[in-house]
Formats: structure tokens, sequence, C-alpha cells
């Protein structure tokens, strides 16, 4: 691969093609963050429904509104301690109690309302207590910050360039070739 690593090197990225970067970039940014501004939005809606305020009712709104692998189970992600469930939403701590449903709960990649279902007896004697909880999970779109450094965003452009290639190739390779694999028995996808 020396060749493309000199292909690479030799890339000269100019200032306007540098404008044009980060303009492109500003627009995408601006949908992203009104997609996840609407995704917050959607969550409000979901808590003034009320059937959010019974068991039964976040089931079915989790099942009908969840991105979670957890939405076919109405949302059920388990038994966890409150100290569990506050490290995983990012939050100091979680006090929602057993038949009630929180706010939205807002972390770097995702927006959830939670709902206790149960409590259940410690896994050992003296032992936080366990609680079953379910989630309406809708995750947020990543926002990525260009760098400013005119040298940093170069690289980066020639970082995506040089991926953009080698996704090609080996694209090209798989359309030439059956390639197989037990982890992946549905085959390969490149984006």
């Amino acid at each position: 691969m020396k060749l493309n690593e000199d292909m690479i090197r030799s890339l000269v990225i100019s200032e306007e093609e540098l404008k044009a970067v980060r303009a492109g970039h500003k627009r995408r940014m601006a949908i992203l963050i009104q997609t996840n501004k609407d995704r917050r939005l959607e969550m409000e809606e979901l808590l003034a429904k009320p059937e959010i305020k019974t068991d039964r009712g976040f089931k079915l709104l989790a099942k009908n509104h969840s991105d979670g692998i957890e939405a076919k189970r109405g949302g059920v992600v388990g038994t966890f301690t409150r100290e569990e469930v506050a490290l995983e939403i990012d939050e100091k701590e979680f006090t929602v109690a057993v038949g009630e449903t929180s706010g939205v709960f807002e972390s770097p990649t995702a927006l959830r309302i939670m709902r206790v279902l149960k409590e259940e007896a410690p896994e050992k004697e003296g032992g936080a207590a366990r609680f079953q909880v379910a989630q309406i999970l809708r995750g947020k779109v990543p926002i990525e910050e260009l760098p400013e450094d005119d040298d940093k965003l170069r690289e980066l452009v020639k970082t995506e360039f040089e991926m953009k290639r080698l996704q090609s190739f080996a694209v090209e390779l798989l359309n030439k070739h059956d390639v197989t694999s037990p982890l992946f028995p549905q085959g390969f996808a490149f984006d």
C-alpha cells in the first residue's frame, strides 16, 4: 500500500476546499441539531400521554416508539440497583419510585424516559435493592465539531479520502470474490 500512502501524502487541500468542507459541515450539523431537538420534542409529547403513567401503557408506548432492542419487550431492560441506572443514564442519582415514570434523561448518545416497574430483593444479604426498569429510548445523532486548525482539518479530509478509497477497494473485492464469515452470515456491507 506504499503507492496509496504516497498518494495521500501528496494530496493538497486548498483554502477554497477547506471553506467548502466547513460550509458543508455547518449545513449538516444544523440538520443533525434539529433532528436531536425533534427527538426531544417527541419524547416530551410521549410524557404528556396519560398511558405513560401505567405499566401497561408505558410498555405499549415503548414497543411503538423506542429505538432500543428492548422495545419488543415493552422497554424492559432488566433489574438494576439505583446506582447502576444512574451510571447508565449519566446522572448523579436515580430516584424514580416504583410505579413512577421519569422525565426525559439526556446523555450524549440518547434520550430516555424510564419507568420503575417493581422492586426486587437484593442479590445478597445487606445488598442494595434492585428494581425492574423499562425505558423508551431514542438515540441522538452525534454532533461532531471540525478542528479549527487548518492543518488538522486537512489531515482529517485526507483520512476521510483514504477511508473512502479503502471502502471502495473492499467493495471491489467483495464483488469479485464470494466472501463469507460465520460471524456475518448475511454478508458484508459498507455504507
